[in-house]
């Protein structure tokens, strides 16, 4: 396993941005990703110390997160009008921050 990671759609992540002159032994795309590991094209996996916006709480196919993501999905709460738990979801922020 190595111990760096870069994948990611802004410029300033990629593969020669991180870690120099492009060769064919970089990274340029993952595959799949599991926690903070993500593998390459090339089967090789990496401990992600850069992560992505989503998987920086949680790590990347973490299993309640998934579930709920497709039990909403399911629902369909994907349409014209925001879902009821979107409300809920925000006054339980606000009860956890109040500053927000």
């Amino acid at each position: 396993m190595r111990y760096v990671a870069g994948f990611s759609s802004t410029g300033s992540k990629r593969p020669e941005a991180l870690f120099g002159k492009a060769d064919s032994s970089l990274p340029a795309h993952m595959v799949r990703a599991s926690g903070c590991r993500v593998w390459d094209t090339a089967g090789r996996e990496y401990l992600d110390y850069i992560m992505a916006l989503g998987a920086v709480a949680l790590g990347y196919g973490h299993p309640a997160v998934t579930a709920a993501a497709v039990e909403a999905i399911g629902s369909g709460v994907v349409g014209p009008l925001p879902p009821e738990l979107e409300e809920e979801l925000a006054a339980d922020l606000c009860g956890l921050m109040p500053w927000m």
